[in-house]
């Protein structure tokens, strides 16, 4: 079973290489998914996407045996290595090695430890041959279908007047999931807009894909209805699982994959999680603008602010949890049982719905290095108004909440 299959940029999600392979005079081919490694050079996976979170894998599943594998042609060194802070330092070691010569192209498999409690695996390439290749691959566990849980996605989208990015995501969400077969959410992923502006097309709408015309009842509003229509279509499809997912964001359709093997794999006592993707920001892909988020009372803490996820330091950063008491609607995934005709969200128009939402029914809170979207920084969205509804329903969710600044 694929837990994590290494990715290549995509100039229609995210092109950064670094965000990927990490190395001097690589050739990457976007379009073949493939990597040229000149003879003495390294690719390295210390990255945003292509390391692998070991701790909270370890944490959070049932995973009890992990391998890498890869696909490869010519003479290689490989490397397994582990990364993780200790003692407010990166310790970056050696925990594997193997020589590696095809000759044609194939695969080769590297069992590794699921011991390390914390931290990152990832793994270096050595090429000791002229014109070496790098072909992708995947890290992988053998499980027995049995443990596997049945998980279903619903989608929900609240959208006012954001053709252009709907259109798109959608398009993404077609040609990687809803229409390829050969992708394990095939079949297993449905999406539920709410158009509070009227505007979409109706040629957008497919047999997994369901437009709602509604109210301009703001955000709030328009996420409940989604809401509200998948539980009546849960009813007929028996949705586990409900994603909320804003309107004005550039989806990585990879994270949808990661956070369904991730709900498939979950211990018994972990299966309440909410599941949350970190926000990049849409004008610079490698900088995140938050993991997720505090709320302490008076404002919203960002948790992880601004990390430069191109640099190892800051992906390891991302490893360490830290207090969170709600996860922001723009990638927030929880079990669909959270969800009844009597724990809505309050109708509070704009502003803060997510984080009352968030306070009411959160209790345990799971964020992934990959698992993302970008969207552009709140700095550039603020407006003198927003004020308004920023004060007044902080007051609602204290009284709500008993929740006391003395």
């Amino acid at each position: 079973m694929i837990l994590q299959k290494l990715l290549f940029p995509d100039p229609g999600i995210c092109s950064r290489v670094r965000m990927y392979y990490k190395g001097d005079n690589l050739t990457v081919l976007m379009g073949d998914e493939a990597c040229i490694i000149p003879k003495g050079e390294i690719l390295s996976t210390h990255t945003y996407f292509n390391s692998f979170s070991v701790g909270k894998w370890r944490k959070y599943t049932i995973v009890s045996n992990l391998s890498l594998r890869l696909r490869l042609q010519g003479e290689f060194s490989l490397r397994l290595r582990h990364a993780c802070k200790m003692n407010n330092k990166i310790r970056d070691i050696v925990i594997g090695e193997k020589h590696v010569c095809m000759e044609n192209t194939g695969d080769v498999t590297m069992p590794i430890s699921m011991e390390e409690n914390s931290g990152v695996y990832y793994f270096e390439l050595k090429a000791l041959c002229e014109d070496a290749r790098f072909l992708g691959g995947a890290y992988e566990t053998k499980m027995d279908p049995a443990c596997v849980a049945d998980v279903k996605l619903a989608i929900g989208i609240c959208t006012f007047r954001r053709e252009p990015y709907v259109a798109h995501n959608m398009q993404v969400l077609r040609t990687h999931i809803l229409e390829n077969p050969e992708s394990p959410l095939y079949q297993k992923l449905e999406v539920f807009i709410s158009d509070n502006g009227k505007t979409l097309d109706p040629s957008l709408q497919t047999e997994q894909i369901h437009l709602f015309p509604n109210r301009n009842l703001g955000g709030a509003g328009g996420f409940t209805r989604a809401m509200i229509e998948i539980m009546k279509s849960s009813k007929e499809k028996h949705f586990t699982h409900l994603m909320l997912m804003d309107d004005d964001i550039r989806l990585n359709p990879d994270s949808l994959l990661r956070t369904y093997t991730l709900l498939c794999l979950l211990k018994p006592e972990h299966r309440d999680a909410f599941i949350g993707g970190h926000m990049l920001k849409i004008d610079a892909a490698n900088i995140q603008s938050e993991a997720a988020d505090h709320w302490d009372i008076v404002t919203h803490h960002p948790v992880k602010y601004n990390y430069d996820l191109e640099k190892l330091e800051f992906i390891i950063k991302n490893e360490i949890e830290d207090s969170v008491n709600y996860l922001s609607w723009w990638y927030c995934c929880m079990p669909i049982n959270v969800v009844s005709e009597n724990n809505l969200p309050l109708p509070i128009f704009i502003k803060r719905d997510d984080i009352e939402y968030g306070l009411r029914n959160g209790k345990k809170f799971i964020t992934l290095n990959g698992i993302c979207v970008w969207h552009e920084a709140f700095e550039y969205k603020y407006a003198t108004y927003l004020e308004y509804y920023y004060f007044r329903n902080m007051c609602i969710m204290n009284a709500r909440h008993r929740l006391s600044m003395t």
